[in-house]
């Protein structure tokens, strides 16, 4: 019976291992990876070596799946060092390695092929070296080699084809190309219809590549119409026989990135396990075809570059399942928030039609945009994530659960209103929803000293949400914005957390119900955490919204480092006239300080989890807190991209419109 591998982390760990190590032993101490040439299936004592940039940027974009691991961050810091060097000042790339013997012999020019690959390879690893500057000058050598506005793309990059031998256009080239455009977020319609139609044809044919690399390039990036019909050929694949590791490989991973059920290759992957050589390659055999002389193919490969396809497929198989187990979960919990929904929408029941309704009405609102069921569920999240002997009853997480969802419903309305939305007809909900959390937190809580730390944090929300509308509004008149006498004074952003508190309620409950004697400690444990992540989240949110909140009259924490860059207080300002210079504060200093608040912020929240040891499993709290760090740090690459890019638009896109607008 075959063995069924269940994941990386089991029987594939000790391949994956000695795999990387092999492949390290294979780079050369310039950081790149040498090729073998030959002629039939596989190399023989007529294979030629070759040095190319080609084969590095192959291998390290399979092992870019691995970049957690220490033994494949340094081969990738190597192999994009040799990249680097190897790029032309307009950052397109040749086959052969500059120096090398055939780099002086066999003179080709630039490609697609090569530049798409090794900027593949070098953004896998580090992205940042593909800044505003070099995407200029990649996108004036692709609308080179384009044959129409958005490709498809001549395989060499000329800039007079007439009269040569060097046009061609080639899907493989055409999808390794796509791939890299996909991966800057570049989507141009045209070479996706030139791919999808050739797909529907069944017209994959290459003059470089075999069939089954066509459909593995394809699968990198593709997920268009011609999905299923692509999916269905990988499978035909799958079922050949005497396939070489390679084949078995490229094939194992487009099946699973066409969307194909992991399940399904459990014995595929085991065999490939058990077919690894003793120092931990597995066979070199044909990956493209290099050149033809005199009629003949002759092939490139190795077993570097088997082993590094290999090694993808095994990375890509634990991430899928990971992911099928991840939808699992997702069904799991939609059909729990379903429920708590229910069970709320219960509670007015016997109400007027009039509050069912608008009720029903605004749960239905909030479950839209509560995609991760963190209104919902977070208690239940939250129990989950404690050692057994500290659950709560699944009675009381689901009251808990419940009060979340009213209090977020109540509290919104109230908000929304002193914010002058209209939506003064919901009050009467609101003063509901606002008395059940009192009722519902009281009726779980009976020790008075306990309920106190709950009443605190009530009057908290309460003390912030009065500060604010007494000290962050602005007087409007048209465009015209009137600043008060004195900025709103945020210092430490403490009234962001203590507004949106009630996000911890849930959890502050379940450590008070608990019988360990160190309850009241963690519970304050607890808050510490909730206010540092309220604070980051808050300070995201404000960023995102600033000028938006500054229409409607109302300063927040990210506007008010604007206004103070460009009006005194006292003074006025005109939206109509004066937003270029608004933004222009924000981009040029606002944002530094905001986005360095969050990751302060998101620091401190994870120093304070590493001391929660009543938590057994951190993932939900950690989980509340990457988002915001992403969005930091994204902010600030925006930042720097608009610089940088206003910047090289100046110094070289003299009639160059076509291209900074690709």
């Amino acid at each position: 019976m075959k063995k069924k591998p269940k994941s990386l982390q089991s029987d594939s760990i000790n391949a994956i291992d000695t795999a990387l190590a092999f492949i390290a032993s294979a780079q050369c101490p310039g950081g790149y990876f040498a090729s073998r040439t030959f002629v039939g299936q596989i190399p023989d004592h007529t294979a030629k070596e070759r040095l190319t940039t080609f084969h590095t940027s192959l291998i390290l974009d399979c092992l870019s799946h691995l970049r957690s691991t220490p033994q494949a961050r340094l081969i990738g810091a190597r192999g994009v060092a040799y990249l680097l060097k190897e790029r032309s000042p307009e950052w397109t790339f040749n086959y052969w390695k500059k120096g090398s013997p055939e780099f002086a012999t066999i003179h080709v020019p630039d490609d697609i092929d090569d530049t798409s690959a090794a900027l593949t390879a070098i953004n896998a690893w580090q992205p940042e070296r593909i800044d505003a500057s070099a995407l200029v000058h990649i996108v004036n050598a692709f609308i080179v080699a384009e044959t129409a506005p958005g490709g498809p793309y001549n395989t060499w990059i000329m800039s007079e084809y007439d009269g040569t031998d060097w046009k061609d256009i080639d899907i493989a080239v055409n999808s390794n190309a796509a791939h890299f455009l996909a991966r800057k977020d570049i989507v141009l319609a045209p070479l996706n219809e030139y791919i999808e139609h050739a797909i529907s044809a069944n017209n994959l044919t290459s003059q470089y590549y075999a069939p089954h690399m066509i459909r593995y390039l394809i699968a990198k990036w593709y997920r268009g119409n011609a999905v299923p019909k692509l999916l269905l050929t990988v499978e035909q694949d799958m079922r050949k026989k005497n396939r070489t590791a390679l084949e078995c490989a490229t094939t194992l991973t487009a099946f699973l990135r066409l969307g194909g059920d992991p399940k399904r290759v459990h014995v595929q992957i085991a065999r490939l396990i058990e077919s690894q050589s003793a120092d931990g390659s597995w066979p070199a055999s044909e990956c493209y075809i290099e050149q033809i002389q005199n009629g003949i193919p002759w092939k490139s490969g190795s077993k570097a570059l088997t082993t590094a396809f290999c090694l993808e497929a095994f990375a890509v198989y634990d991430q899928m399942l990971i992911a099928w187990e991840n939808k699992k979960t997702v069904g799991i919990h939609a059909n729990a928030a379903l429920r708590i929904i229910a069970l709320t929408t219960k509670r007015f029941a016997l109400r007027s039609p009039l509050l069912q309704s608008q009720f029903t009405f605004l749960a239905s609102e909030v479950t839209k945009k509560d995609s991760k069921h963190e209104i919902a569920l977070f208690p239940y999240f939250f129990n989950a994530s404690l050692a057994k002997n500290m659950h709560a009853s699944k009675r009381t997480v689901d009251q808990l659960c419940m009060i979340n969802m009213l209090g977020w419903i109540g509290y919104t309305i109230s908000d929304k209103v002193l914010d002058g939305e209209a939506m003064e007809r919901f009050l009467p909900i609101a003063d509901i929803c606002i008395r059940e959390v009192s009722i519902g937190y009281r009726s779980l809580i009976k020790n008075d000293h306990d309920y106190r730390c709950i009443e605190n944090i009530l009057d908290m929300i309460g003390e912030a949400t009065a500060w604010e509308h007494s000290t962050c509004k602005l007087r409007i008149d048209g465009s015209q914005l009137y600043m008060p006498q004195s900025y709103p004074e945020y210092k430490n952003y403490r009234q962001l957390a203590e507004k949106s508190l009630g996000h911890a309620l849930g959890p502050v409950t379940i450590m008070l119900l608990s019988k360990n004697r160190s309850k009241r400690l963690h519970a304050q444990t607890l808050l510490q955490f909730f206010e540092h992540y309220l604070i980051a989240r808050q300070l995201n949110d404000d960023a995102h919204d600033w000028l938006d909140d500054l229409k409607s009259g109302f300063i927040n924490s990210a506007s008010v480092e604007v206004l103070k860059k460009c009006v005194p207080p006292g003074g006025s300002i005109n939206l109509e006239h004066d937003t270029p210079l608004l933004q222009d504060a924000f981009w040029h200093g606002a944002i530094d300080h905001i986005a360095g608040a969050i990751l302060s912020h998101t620091k401190k929240a994870r120093a304070v989890l590493k001391t929660t040891h009543f938590i057994k499993d951190t993932r939900c709290m950690e989980e509340l807190l990457i988002p915001l760090e992403n969005s930091a740090r994204a902010a600030l690459r925006e930042r720097d991209a608009a610089i940088e890019f206003i910047a090289a638009y100046d110094a070289t896109a003299t009639g160059n419109e076509a291209a900074i607008q690709a």
